[in-house]
């Protein structure tokens, strides 16, 4: 989580961005806001095409990421209050979160290093939180310093004892690979510029890939704020990132998608948005840029299996 240092970056980040891509006519981007219809972009449609590439055909329950290959895997059977989970960047690990009740963690689901990490079902509940430089936090999962892939799948997150989260999932793994599947935000995200940035997820560092298929959250603040290159010089993979399956609610809420002007692609394929007064219906930096996000409610919720009896529906 970061603060008012954090949103002074962004906001740097953001006219940069701005002032490279710029709103696109709606000829190019479909439905844009009044206000980001009035300029034209210097972007070529070749260009929007590939950083906003086509979205997949999703004709099957089954998620589109398998778990990495584990090499000689520790095994971590958690228990409740054991904070971070330190683990060694040269060695595989599978964390097992307990079956028919909640973790309960302050620091949630804190990751610090280890190389392919495997975490598949469980309901993480922060209940009141840790103190952090004098401000509670109330995090989701917080993922740095890994080397391989770090897979989560099925996994609902919420804070019992305050009925709110500060902040989701934070990435800061320049180089690593995060896949995130079947995720879901069970207590609403609460915060505001002046203090704690509510983010359903942030990337600040990397990571080089990240896959999503089945991610919820409601927010009064932040949805997706992704600046992979904000606090590190490590490259996003040049196939980019793939979200699939998204639904991302704002009660009067800042922005749901924010990204960087990095040239790297990012498809969206059944990505939902909806509750944000901010221009493009809180897509930064233009509406092209996520042409093909819908603004409304999807027929049918991204996962709901996710808690501690969680069963995965395979994989494609």
């Amino acid at each position: 989580m970061r603060t008012r240092r954090r949103a002074v970056r962004a906001l740097v980040a953001g006219v940069a961005a701005t002032a490279l891509l710029g709103p696109l006519a709606a000829s190019i981007s479909g439905s844009v806001s009044a206000s980001a219809s009035t300029t034209t972009s210097t972007l070529s449609a070749a260009t929007i095409a590939r950083l906003a590439p086509q979205p997949r055909v999703i004709s099957s329950a089954r998620l589109g990421f398998r778990p990495p290959k584990l090499v000689r895997p520790i095994t971590i059977v958690v228990r409740n209050n054991m904070g971070d989970l330190k683990l060694l960047a040269s060695h595989d690990y599978r964390i097992v979160l307990p079956r028919g009740r909640a973790w309960v963690n302050a620091k949630g689901l804190s990751i610090a290093g280890g190389h392919n990490v495997v975490v598949v079902g469980g309901l993480v509940d922060v209940r009141a939180g840790y103190l952090a430089s004098g401000k509670v936090t109330r995090r989701a999962a917080y993922i740095r310093n890994s080397t391989g892939t770090v897979f989560v799948e099925g996994v609902r997150f919420v804070s019992s004892a305050a009925g709110s989260l500060t902040e989701g999932i934070d990435l800061s793994c320049p180089g690593a690979a995060v896949v995130l599947q079947n995720i879901a935000l069970g207590s609403i995200l609460a915060g505001s510029q002046s203090t704690n940035h509510a983010d359903a997820i942030q990337s600040w560092a990397g990571p080089a890939r990240l896959f999503i298929d089945g991610f919820t959250a409601t927010t009064r603040y932040q949805g997706f704020f992704l600046l992979p290159q904000q606090h590190s010089s490590s490259a996003v993979s040049a196939t980019g990132w793939d979200f699939r399956r998204v639904f991302l609610r704002g009660i009067a809420s800042g922005y749901l998608l924010w990204r960087d002007n990095g040239s790297y692609p990012i498809r969206t394929s059944q990505v939902y948005v909806v509750g944000s007064p901010k221009q493009s219906s809180g897509m930064w930096p233009n509406r092209a840029l996520w042409r093909f996000v819908k603004v409304g409610v999807p027929a049918r919720m991204f996962a709901t299996t996710a808690g501690s009896r969680y069963l995965s529906p395979g994989y494609a």
